[in-house]
């Protein structure tokens, strides 16, 4: 009941922020809210200490490739736009409730821990690189200023963590609902990610085109996320490297483009939202339904 809340909750952020476009005179508070939760989900992250796998090396660059390379790619067909918003989705990181959702599956959490530290970690380090080639904006300033928002975003919340753990004795009430926050900021954050959009969009000839266009461009890279994912994992590690690769921190990249580029680019990850819990929501029914037949048997031989 409550996953069925959840999603109706985010779908009815995307459909009112659409219909609201004038709720984007407060996207400034999108920052904060991104930092926030940040915050929540790191409260409840426990690093592995077993070592790198050469599949976490292998999913970090299938990660800058996917960006990267279908920038590229779509660059030569002369929009920008779709080009960009290609970039700002492939480009993503894996999201820290990746390895809750993996842990639900039946997979090994640790190594989707390690996973989002490596595409986290290397992806900051990268994108005040990558984001003035991709906008075309190649000054130092620009740099600077985008290592400063990824030091907001990413660097206070993990410098709050620690020292949470540090001087907080009594976390136990801060644990149980950091879960509960962090998923209706990201609601409230979704709505004025989409009112920014929609305001964007409803400006301009063709803007409902240009929207489509994304959207179905965001899952053709999920899917290519997911299926690369798998491919590198093999047998193994199928599942945890499909998670790892195809389970986004859509929050950060959205934040990105919505900075740096434009609102229409941030709909590439913001759409990704929608197809990676579709997905998510597919595969965790199939487990459900698996494991009912396996207690069915079970109850028929007793």
């Amino acid at each position: 009941m409550k996953s069925q809340i959840k999603t109706f909750a985010l779908f009815g952020a995307f459909a009112a922020g659409f219909c609201l476009p004038r709720a984007s005179c407060l996207s400034f508070l999108i920052r904060y809210m991104i930092a926030l939760m940040m915050f929540f989900s790191l409260l409840k992250l426990r690093p592995s200490r077993k070592p790198l796998l050469k599949e976490h090396w292998l999913i970090f660059g299938a990660n800058l490739l996917l960006g990267v390379g279908s920038w590229g790619v779509l660059l030569l067909t002369g929009s920008s736009v779709l080009a960009q918003a290609a970039f700002f989705t492939g480009i993503t990181p894996t999201a820290t409730a990746a390895s809750a959702v993996t842990s639900l599956l039946g997979g090994r959490a640790e190594f989707v821990i390690s996973g989002f530290l490596v595409t986290n970690i290397g992806m900051a380090l990268l994108l005040p690189m990558l984001i003035p080639l991709v906008t075309g904006s190649e000054t130092s300033g620009l740099f600077l200023h985008v290592a400063g928002s990824l030091l907001f975003v990413m660097g206070l919340p993990f410098a709050a963590v620690l020292l949470f753990h540090k001087f907080v004795k009594k976390k136990d009430f801060f644990l149980k609902i950091s879960a509960s926050c962090s998923f209706y900021v990201w609601v409230a954050a979704i709505f004025l990610i989409i009112a920014n959009a929609a305001d964007f969009l409803y400006s301009r000839s063709g803007g409902a085109g240009d929207a489509l266009l994304i959207a179905l461009l965001s899952a053709v890279i999920c899917f290519l996320n997911f299926y690369l994912g798998n491919r590198i994992g093999r047998k193994k590690r199928f599942l945890e490297c499909g998670q790892t690769l195809g389970q986004k921190n859509t929050t950060l990249t959205i934040y990105l483009a919505l900075t740096y580029a434009s609102p229409a680019v941030a709909l590439g990850p913001a759409f990704y939202v929608i197809w990676h819990n579709t997905w998510n929501a597919v595969q965790l029914w199939k487990r459900t339904a698996h494991l009912n037949r396996i207690a069915a048997k079970r109850g028929k031989h007793v």
